[in-house]
């Protein structure tokens, strides 16, 4: 390409670049391989400028290369593959050779695309050569090369699946860690250790071998001590790393580990260094928690689990008396300029003691209690007082309710004193524990209430980084009590306090300077579970607020925005606006008749923003509007569907079409019948989103839910897609998950549960109609589909109840045809899993489902 180097320069100015990346992405669609070539040549050439070549690099490796997409990195590996085995080759050649090149700049680049290109073809023996040419380059004089050399292998081994590394680990391992040796220069000693963290997990089989972890533990900790901090940092980044993969091997090194953590947190000049050292105690801590709940499950049952394999060395509990006093004396070494926002040695350490007292339970509150006693009132330094606080909030989860009780209940006063200290810190620090307060020990403001409220509504004027942790406190208040909500309660404990609180938390969310410290969102955050949890007999102040809503949500829509960064701002505050409308609408019911209009019509002007979190939003103010208009809904119609088919077909964000399904689920149960009129282009859009690959199939349970829905309603209309329907219930019926992940199983049982609520749904709508035969043709694919379900051991209960409506569908829509399968053993077993649940539901489906059978 003529101009190529001209072109990658002028993507360093802002005036130019999107011309320049428009010309490139142009070069890439008409002619890829010599799109590709191009660059691998101006990346290769020592005659280029600098800025050019590592450009030229970076993006030759992002064609190669899909972040966040797996599917797109399938798609661009085929594509690569894909070329001209010749072009390849010289691409291959290109890049390696400028590892050696005295450019900085282009090595660099270089060192990430060979790394990228090695993940594409290594698996699929397409570049065997290449580790081993890698290891041939660590034998050579310069240091430059072999620099260049590590970081490309920390870059494979952070990228490539371990099990094509694994029969290379010996070598690896033994350049790295030669690498990592106190006779290098230091720079060759940081790529070392990164090489090292990122081939720690593929290298277990030399990690498990005393002699070689030995050698490398000794190395790591030499490296604790380089001169260089990013080395030490590094080095600790390694410890850490090694604490989650070999806890059972830490007792050999742990007193030599002990002395460099502690010493780095102590006294480390860096503070990034410090920061590393106190996350391997937080990741120490994490371990034993995890074990301790794996010891807690296989004690639960011993007869149907096995034994974890590790036990616990209890490093924490041995450690407690050093750790808890410099833990505590780095909490009082806070700097008054500190960004809040950013994390920090202070915070590290803090989240360190939260973990510790998760761990240890009652056993840090001894330890700890009397440095909170001896600073908490502390008459001149403010960083006392903050760090007293700090570490009494950070230690409420973990120790038992009785052994905090007291000293919770005792605490109370002096945090509503300190939201008055003339220091920030301590006031945001006090705000911050009095909402860990209310969400841990809730039961602990008891008689204080009055009090309490009455401090937080004055301290919602402070400063926004304390009106934030004040809005995170009444959040906390206002979901105390699970039963808050409960209609049958005419009022609640927020009753008294609701007026004027929700009136000033909407002043707070309208502040001038509500969009630091998160304030905005936090207040409305705050609005939205007051209202979740606002008893009846203050629904008219809830309503209340709708006019400033619809005051804001107006204003909103209307502002003038110059910027990229204007219309996101605009889109966010929209969302939240929307999101507190339908907290309201889904609270207050029927209440809301009055202003559905009026809000409409706003939500008609609300779905042309292109911001999915706004769409999200509006379906959901759609959807609730839906359940509360019931038939009336078909008005708007005609104004909205659109909306929804664009909503069902936006494919790439799985979560708008989440939500367009949900509100496809209000409009045909408020609808009932009468969604007949618009049940074909529903059951189009929803077949189309099932069969689409491009949607995230985490979306299918509630598609296949929603067409159950509609075909409760629809019935006759329904049966000329039942061949489809029904062949998708099939296919997914026959999905298989990984067992052992307990994302996947959740995710199988979720779907599982969707295909029988769409069963429910055909057999109820027929049978509705008097057509229930049409479901015969199905009915033994159904039944092998439940008899797979009932030996399932991971069945969730929701599975069992939707499964067992389904054989009371079956029994009561076809009664003596189905015979001979009702009275099968797994029919009885499910029938009786339902009958013995603990869910009143479950177990009123069971009875049901019973007497169905019985007459058959």
């Amino acid at each position: 390409m003529e101009h190529l180097t001209q072109v990658l320069l002028n993507v360093f100015n802002p005036a130019t670049r999107e011309q320049s990346e428009q010309f490139l992405k142009s070069a890439e669609q008409a002619n890829y391989p010599m799109f590709l070539l191009s660059l691998a040549g101006e990346l290769a050439n020592n005659e280029k400028p600098s800025q050019a070549r590592g450009m030229a690099g970076l993006i030759l490796k992002n064609a190669l290369y899909a972040k966040e997409s797996p599917e797109r990195q399938l798609q661009l590996n085929q594509q690569w593959l894909a070329l001209d085995p010749t072009v390849r080759t010289q691409i291959k050649q290109m890049a390696f050779a400028t590892l050696s090149a005295a450019d900085a700049e282009a090595r660099n680049s270089a060192t990430q695309l060979v790394a990228r290109i090695g993940v594409c073809e290594i698996p699929v023996n397409q570049w065997p050569e290449l580790i081993n040419e890698l290891l041939k380059n660590m034998k050579l004089p310069s240091e430059q090369v072999r620099m260049a050399t590590l970081q490309c292998l920390g870059y494979l081994c952070q990228d490539m699946p371990g099990t094509y590394l694994a029969a290379f680990s010996n070598p690896i391992l033994q350049a790295v860690v030669t690498g990592m040796a106190k006779d290098q220069n230091e720079q060759i000693r940081l790529y070392a250790t990164r090489a090292l963290f990122n081939a720690l997990e593929f290298a277990r089989r030399n990690l498990e071998t005393d002699s070689e972890r030995n050698y490398v533990m000794k190395i790591i900790c030499e490296a604790t001590q380089s001169a260089d901090p990013k080395v030490r940092q590094a080095a600790f980044e390694c410890l850490v790393k090694v604490a989650g993969l070999y806890y059972r091997h830490l007792g050999e090194y742990m007193e030599a580990i002990f002395s460099l953590t502690f010493n780095a947190i102590r006294s480390d000049p860096a503070e990034e260094v410090s920061q590393m050292a106190l996350e391997f105690w937080a990741t120490l801590c994490e371990e034993e928690i995890d074990l301790a709940n794996e010891w807690a499950e296989y004690n639960e049952d011993r007869e149907n689990n096995d034994p974890p394999a590790v036990p616990s060395a209890q490093f924490i509990e041995k450690a407690l008396k050093f750790m808890v006093p410099l833990l505590t004396e780095v909490l009082m070494t806070k700097d008054e300029n500190q960004d809040p926002d950013e994390w920090n040695k202070v915070m590290a350490a803090g989240h360190c003691l939260s973990l510790f007292a998760q761990n240890v339970g009652d056993s840090i509150v001894d330890h700890l209690m009397p440095f909170v006693r001896d600073n908490i009132n502390h008459p001149t330094r403010w960083q006392n007082r903050d760090a007293a606080m700090l570490a009494f909030g950070s230690i409420l989860e973990g120790p038992s309710k009785e052994k905090l009780a007291g000293l919770v209940e005792m605490s109370v006063p002096r945090m509503l004193e300190a939201l008055k200290d003339p220091s920030l810190q301590v006031k945001d620090t006090a705000a911050w524990t009095i909402g860990q307060i209310c969400e841990l020990h809730p039961e602990s403001i008891g008689t204080k209430l009055f009090e309490v409220m009455g401090a937080l509504y004055e301290a919602l004027s402070d400063v926004p980084r304390v009106a934030n942790n004040v809005c995170w406190a009444l959040h906390n208040i206002a979901k105390a009590d699970p039963n808050a909500a409960d209609d049958s309660k005419p009022t609640n404990h927020l009753s008294p306090y609701f007026p004027k609180l929700i009136q000033k938390l909407m002043e707070t969310s309208a502040r001038e300077d509500a969009d630091e410290n998160n304030l905005r969102m936090s207040a409305y955050s705050a609005v939205n579970v007051m209202i979740q949890n606002a008893a009846p007999d203050v629904f008219p102040d809830v309503l209340a607020v709708v006019p400033t809503l619809i005051q804001r949500l107006t204003a909103a829509l209307g502002m003038t925005c110059n910027s990229t960064e204007d219309r996101e701002e605009q889109y966010d505050l929209i969302a939240l606006l929307c999101g507190v409308v339908q907290v309201i609408l889904q609270r207050c019911g029927g209440l809301c008749r009055p202003v559905v209009p009026q809000l409409m019509g706003l939500f008609v002007q609300v779905i042309n923003a292109h911001s999915a979190t706004v769409q999200e939003e509006v379906l959901l103010c759609i959807g609730s509007v839906a359940s509360i208009l019931e038939a009336g809904f078909e008005e708007f119609l005609p104004h909205f569907m659109p909306f929804i088919q664009a909503s069902l077909q936006n494919y790439q964000a799985h979560s708008v079409v989440e939500c367009a399904v949900g509100v496809v689920g209000d409009i045909v149960r408020g609808l009932e019948k009468r969604v007949v009129n618009i049940s074909e282009q529903l059951i189009g859009l929803l077949l189309e989103a099932l069969r689409a690959p491009a949607l995230n199939p985490k979306v299918k349970p509630s598609i296949l839910s929603a067409l159950g829905d509609v075909a409760m309603y629809v019935g006759q209309v329904f049966v000329r897609h039942l061949p489809a329907v029904m062949g998708m219930c099939r296919d997914a019926s026959q999905t298989q998950v990984d067992l052992s992940n307990p994302d996947q199983v959740a995710y199988l049982n979720e779907l599982r549960e969707a295909i029988f609520d769409c069963y429910t749904g055909i057999l109820q709508g027929l049978r509705s109609e008097h057509q229930g035969d049409i479901f015969l043709q199905y009915v033994e694919s159904v039944v092998a589909f439940i008899t797979i379900v009932e030996q399932d051991e991971d069945r969730y209960d929701g599975v069992t109840r939707s499964c067992v409506g389904v054989i009371g569908d079956l029994a009561s829509t076809l009664g003596s045809k189905v015979r001979s399968y009702m009275h099968k053993d797994f029919v009885k077993h499910l029938i009786r899993d339902a009958i013995n649940s603990p869910d009143a539901a479950t177990k009123q489906i069971g009875e049901w489902a019973k007497e169905m059978i019985k007459p058959i």
